[in-house]
């Protein structure tokens, strides 16, 4: 086989990482203890809860996909995650050892120069929601996304408490699903710990502007978010946490578009799934 290029090494490895890092938040939910520590955001909101959680998940699961991307591409690539950007890291962390890479094909055309790559990473999107409990958990995700050039080219976003076809699922022997893809390769569904049952997400069709369905965020409300939906007049509105999850139900076909028109997201929030959108 030939030698893959730098960004598909890249995205192999974070298919990769994406069942560990789902491992790590099944764990410490299972466990019943999240080890919330801080909200990020420094506010609270209506209801009196931490608006941007942190938890030991969101800590464990970010020290072993950095280390890991790290250790095995060097300053060949840039790994920003969200924690570690925003103070919430503390504590320096290794990887025992390298996940062995996923050789998946891209185009030459996605390629780039080493330094032009960058990952976002962002551990456990939706902490809130995985603070709150199993009722909210299908919107809890991993995200990792790669840019080149500052260009999103591919993406993986994994949801440790779904099935294979995006449902909540409460069986604890549960692996995930992960959505992984990019540039001129489409996207890519698989059942966790299992990339060769991978099979590829129909292209979105044309959304009817008549009957359209439209996610928006259930923890972050806001007056400009409702009246953009209002000037929309959808069919159905899902409110749902995360980015990574309402990215999802658009790729399931579940939503045509994503409203949000405000300040709050980061770039590790939509690297991931812009690359996929436009994959």
């Amino acid at each position: 086989a030939s030698t893959p290029s730098l960004v598909s090494e890249v995205l192999g490895v974070c298919v990769a990482l994406a069942d560990e890092a789902g491992d790590i938040v099944r764990s410490v939910a299972a466990g019943g203890s999240l080890g919330q520590v801080k909200d990020k955001s420094g506010k609270q909101g209506a209801d009196n809860k931490a608006i941007d959680p942190q938890t030991q998940a969101d800590r464990r699961a970010e020290r072993l996909i950095v280390a890991t991307l790290r250790s095995k591409f060097g300053d060949r690539v840039k790994v920003l995650g969200e924690e570690s950007l925003e103070g919430a890291l503390t504590e320096a962390g290794s990887a025992a050892e390298l996940v062995k890479p996923i050789e998946l094909h891209v185009p030459p055309s996605a390629e780039a120069k080493s330094d032009d790559v960058c990952v976002w990473v962002d551990p456990l999107d939706g902490t809130r929601e995985y603070v709150e409990g199993p009722d909210h958990w299908s919107g809890v995700t991993v995200l990792m996304g790669i840019s080149v050039g500052g260009v999103p080219v591919a993406g993986v976003i994994h949801q440790p408490f779904v099935d294979h076809d995006g449902g909540p699922s409460s069986d604890p022997t549960c692996r995930g699903r992960t959505l992984w893809g990019g540039y001129n390769m489409g996207v890519w569904s698989s059942p966790g710990r299992d990339v060769s049952l991978a099979r590829r997400v129909p292209r979105l069709p044309v959304a009817d502007p008549a009957n359209l369905r439209v996610a928006t965020t259930r923890s972050h409300p806001g007056p400009a978010i409702e009246r953009a939906i209002d000037l929309l007049t959808p069919a159905e509105v899902v409110r749902a946490g995360g980015a990574g999850g309402k990215v999802a139900l658009i790729l399931d076909g579940r939503v045509d578009a994503w409203v949000f028109p405000q300040k709050g997201t980061k770039r590790w929030d939509t690297c991931a799934g812009e690359a996929l959108l436009r994959a």
